[in-house]
């Protein structure tokens, strides 16, 4: 990936964005290597394309798969600041989200492994201003049949609220649950698969 500085992802000195730079630098971000050993590759690679993506986002650009998903609070720990809420939960096409969208409890799975495996449990951000600094998954799972709180084979995660103002937040009722964003492949029904 060439290394174009803010070109790349900011607006250049006269104020214009170089678009086609930034969404060639989005596809290619699986292929930038560290130059040095101070960082990993997956963390570099985690690293700018978080950075990219927030960018993107800002500028309205790669909205194309673009999944958010409003989640509600569903239990909380008041003593410990960690609140509860289900990610996704499964559906079919009589059962979608308020996006006229649904998942197999078999591709929730997948993403909530994929979401441990690269190891997001602090990527927890406020109305998506992509600054990490509210707080840290620190449950993430599956919930089984007969789980009293949960929907079976709904991803559930357990977020502890490092930030206070965010917290006193929660407790006012200002902030309600998690919205969730990510990107997705969007198959429409009838073409072989489910319509996220």
């Amino acid at each position: 990936m060439p290394h174009h500085g803010a070109g790349v992802t900011g607006p250049d000195d006269d104020g214009s964005v170089d678009l086609p730079h930034l969404r060639n630098a989005l596809a290619r971000a699986n292929q930038i290597q560290p130059v040095t050993d101070s960082i990993s590759t997956e963390e570099l690679r985690r690293k700018a394309l978080m950075h990219l993506q927030a960018h993107a986002r800002r500028l309205g650009v790669g909205e194309a798969g673009k999944v958010e998903k409003e989640i509600a609070f569903k239990k909380a720990d008041f003593e410990k600041h960690i609140v509860y809420g289900e990610v996704y939960v499964p559906g079919d096409p009589d059962h979608r989200d308020a996006h006229g969208q649904w998942m197999t409890a078999e591709e929730i799975e997948k993403m909530a492994h994929r979401f441990m495996e690269n190891l997001r449990l602090t990527q927890i951000d406020k109305q998506h201003d992509a600054e990490p600094d509210e707080g840290v998954v620190v449950e993430s799972f599956i919930a089984r049949e007969g789980d009293p709180d949960f929907t079976p084979g709904a991803w559930v995660v357990g977020t502890k609220i490092l930030n206070e103002k965010t917290w006193e937040a929660i407790m006012k009722g200002e902030i309600t649950g998690y919205s969730m964003a990510g990107w997705a492949e969007i198959i429409p029904d009838g073409e072989g698969g489910d319509s996220v």
